[in-house]
């Protein structure tokens, strides 16, 4: 056969070329975002430019666009991409250990999408594997504080539900931790420009106070109630407030009792309205609690001045407790006495004299 028979005999024999692009395994990935680590097939893009050849061998037909993306479970979408699980959805983890130890490196990595996905496994692990994350609460927490301190939105909101989360699950197991969680929370809750992060740092600042031991939480508010800030401290007054109506009457053994009655007595004297208003709401809140109001009366004698405590029997007179409120009377004023009027009133004035203007009004 000649060079040409058997180059024609050779393009024959290869099979036919399909131009229509297959799915392959580089278009299946991971989303890291995910918990649950779902295998996601991205769409494969056909464009209407690829022609197959139609049966009658003559026209072309465009191939038409077909997604393959696989429906996740729910998720909330709050910025940039980022997917936030709800802990109902939150499955359960087929190797703690693997993944403590996995959320534990890369939260310590420079990489923000990494920081999200250990926030996302101990959130998992929070739920369904607490006593692997309650041996390692105190490194957790002190490398979750960064991210709550983290310049971008989305991983300070995520390490607060995640704080907020941790509260609610663990327990009495995060006291240990209070100290140092709490000053990061307490300068997101008085952001008020960050409206997001202000309302999620207030929900974890609730769970603390709802979950945790109330005399050990009190001390760690009173450690923010000399903040600089005047919002902060307005939040510390509040969150003292609800540690109060969950304590009730056992407040008054605590032993941090005569340092929350000096803080409250500072607070009375403060610029702001509203952290006046937050110092009133705790002594009411304080006598309505307490099971002998005279006795009460007493203990705010000797522990507040003589000014704070004259401003605090005029709150609870105008409380709504003012009946049974103790009715202390108030020491007397020296009324000033009237000045003598002047004795040369109607003298005549003489030429030389300067004129002088004498009232005659009564001085009370």
């Amino acid at each position: 056969l000649s060079p040409v028979c058997l180059g024609s005999l050779r393009r024959a024999a290869k099979p036919p070329v399909c131009l229509t692009p297959q799915p392959s395994l580089a278009n299946e990935g991971f989303d890291e975002s995910e918990e649950e680590q779902t295998p996601v097939r991205r769409s494969v893009f056909r464009s209407p430019y690829n022609k197959v050849p139609s049966r009658s061998g003559t026209k072309s037909a465009p191939i038409p666009f077909r997604s393959t993306v696989k429906r996740m479970s729910p998720m909330r979408n709050f910025g940039c991409g980022t997917l936030y699980i709800p802990p109902g959805n939150l499955s359960p983890s087929r190797n703690p250990d693997r993944d403590i130890k996995t959320a534990m490196s890369k939260l310590k990595s420079k990489q923000w999408n990494e920081n999200l996905t250990a926030m996302n496994l101990i959130r998992k692990l929070c739920v369904h594997n607490r006593e692997v994350v309650t041996l390692n609460t105190m490194d957790l927490c002190r490398d979750i504080v960064k991210q709550v301190n983290s310049l971008r939105s989305q991983n300070s909101r995520l390490a607060i539900m995640t704080l907020s989360l941790m509260f609610s699950t663990l327990g009495r197991d995060m006291e240990q931790a209070m100290n140092t969680v709490i000053p990061g929370l307490m300068k997101k809750a008085g952001e008020i420009s960050n409206e997001f992060l202000c309302s999620e740092a207030e929900k974890a600042l609730c769970e603390m106070v709802t979950h945790t031991n109330s005399q050990k939480c009190l001390t760690a508010l009173l450690t923010q109630a000399t903040n600089k800030s005047p919002t902060v401290r307005g939040k510390v007054a509040y969150f003292i407030t609800k540690l109060i109506d969950e304590t009730g009457s056992k407040i008054f053994q605590f032993r941090e009792f005569r340092r929350l009655m000096e803080v409250v007595g500072n607070y009375l004297n403060e610029g702001s309205q509203s952290i006046r208003d937050s110092a009133k709401n705790i002594i009411i809140n304080l006598n309505r609690h307490s099971p002998n109001k005279e006795e009460f009366a007493l203990k705010m004698k000797s522990m507040l001045t003589e000014q704070q405590y004259f401003k605090m029997i005029k709150v609870l007179e105008r409380s709504v407790d003012s009946e049974h409120s103790p009715k202390i009377k108030t020491p007397m004023v020296p009324e000033l006495r009237p000045e003598k009027r002047h004795q040369d009133v109607g003298r005549v004035q003489t030429k030389n004299e300067p004129v002088q203007r004498i009232s005659t009004k009564k001085h009370i």
